[in-house]
């Protein structure tokens, strides 16, 4: 399971802004080991190499691709759970998040 680093400030008058920094590891793991709603999201890979975020069937080779360093990847109104998402890639690459609730 990736460790996360969650921080939290008010945005607007109802949701809040949390910004989760993951660690990824080589095999499929959760971004969020316990329950974890969002609506709104941003995939950024701050690593050095590519990783891939999905369900928990992603491979190397299956799942959102977010490349090196890349842009971050924003998903208006989504609603969901952080811990039916997973990711895999380099060991020790960070993923950072950030979505409101």
């Amino acid at each position: 399971m990736p460790a996360a680093t969650p921080s939290s400030a008010l945005y607007g008058s109802q949701r809040t802004a949390t910004t989760l920094q993951a660690t990824v590891t080589a095999s499929a793991a959760k971004i969020a080991a316990s329950a974890t709603p969002f609506e709104h999201i941003v995939f950024q890979n701050n690593g050095a190499n590519p990783m891939w975020i999905g369900d928990s069937t992603i491979t190397t080779s299956k799942g959102i691709k977010l490349a090196a360093g890349g842009v971050p990847v924003y998903i208006p109104g989504l609603r969901g759970d952080l811990s039916l998402l997973y990711v895999i890639g380099t060991l020790n690459d960070k993923l950072d998040i950030l979505y409101f609730q």
